[in-house]
């Protein structure tokens, strides 16, 4: 990966065949890849049905708005090839000889799958490395703090303090504060020990390799938002909007474990977890679902497919994060408060 600071080096250049220019906008190209990662594989199923039932008007229609998305993320190679399609379907209402819609489609799912990729190591790497900057600095702080008390330099530590309560970084830095000005210097001290060490503990927890994959399922952009907003500290999360892709991207990407919606389109939960138990691969890989449906059919049909788990929507990004974390205890988590 590129270098931090150079968001479109690290970013962009990370994704097979996209070729974006040095003066694009950055929040206007993460903001297209997103529409992209939620939009294409619906589209690319839409293309596929429409194609096999002969509905031409809806087929044309599923192009010219792919075309969009294609430009928006300038995946020039996919573009014109799509250009192709789209110009032979409006002249002869065929799929041209010269480009395989089968390739094509395949080459858009995989296209997606890598901005996922490449979008969850970027974000998560941005967000880690500033959560073990923070660590470090105020670890180095308390240090100073420390030696400053040591030396009788009662005015300066407080004054250090002071600039990291600013921060709002540790709400034990209240009580430090308070000891400092009620003269209680060995005790203000021995707290500081304290609050040092546990900021050192968070850097080493965030330095682990986060190498556990989850996969989500669910038809709603927003809460495969919300699964990847709780998750995406601790581990690599790919959020998929329906049963035939989470199949892919199951394939490709070998999950650790499966966040599942029941009620979505096509493909239910359930029958996607029966899908992915017939898989020797997954035969014992955890399944949970998360849904707002909390009969007690659901609940035992759940059991009967496999599932490891179940959570109620609506729930909290501390819920999701316990419950993964019970079944990926190989990887140990830290939530910054």
């Amino acid at each position: 990966m590129g270098s931090i600071e150079n968001p479109r080096s690290a970013f962009f250049y990370r994704i097979p065949g996209l070729l974006v220019p040095q003066d694009v906008v950055y929040a206007k190209i993460d903001s297209s890849i997103d529409e992209f990662i939620n939009c294409v594989p619906e589209i690319a199923d839409r293309i596929e049905y429409n194609y096999d039932n002969n509905r031409l008007d809806r087929l044309i229609s599923n192009f010219e708005q792919l075309l969009t998305l294609l430009e928006d993320t300038y995946a020039k190679w996919l573009l014109t090839d799509g250009q192709i399609i789209l110009r032979s379907l409006v002249n002869s209402g065929e799929i041209p000889k010269s480009v395989s819609l089968d390739t094509f489609i395949a080459d858009l799912n995989t296209l997606s799958i890598e901005m996922q990729k490449a979008k969850s190591l970027y974000k998560h790497d941005v967000c880690k490395i500033s959560a073990i900057e923070t660590h470090t600095d105020v670890a180095h702080n308390l240090l100073a703090v420390i030696k400053l008390i040591d030396e009788d330099e009662y005015e300066k530590a407080k004054n250090i303090i002071s600039e990291l309560l600013d921060r709002n970084i540790d709400v034990n830095l209240n009580g430090l504060f308070k000891l400092c000005k009620s003269g209680k210097y060995d005790e203000a001290r021995a707290l500081a020990g304290v609050i040092m060490e546990k900021h050192k503990e968070a850097i080493s927890k965030l330095k682990i390799d986060m190498s556990k994959k989850i996969l989500a399922v669910d038809d709603r952009p927003e809460i495969l938002k919300f699964v990847n907003e709780a998750l995406k500290m601790h581990y690599k999360v790919f959020g998929v909007g329906n049963g035939i892709t989470a199949i892919k991207v199951m394939e490709a990407q070998q999950p650790h474990l499966f966040i599942l919606d029941i009620d979505m389109p096509d493909m239910d939960g359930f029958e996607l977890a029966e899908k992915i138990r017939a898989q020797k691969a997954f035969a014992s890989t955890p399944i949970i679902f998360l849904t707002g449906n909390a009969s007690k059919e659901h609940i035992e049909r759940a059991l009967e497919v496999g599932a490891n788990d179940f959570i109620v929507k609506p729930s909290t990004h501390e819920m999701l994060l316990t419950k993964a974390g019970k079944f990926l205890a190989g990887n140990e988590f830290f939530l910054i408060q």
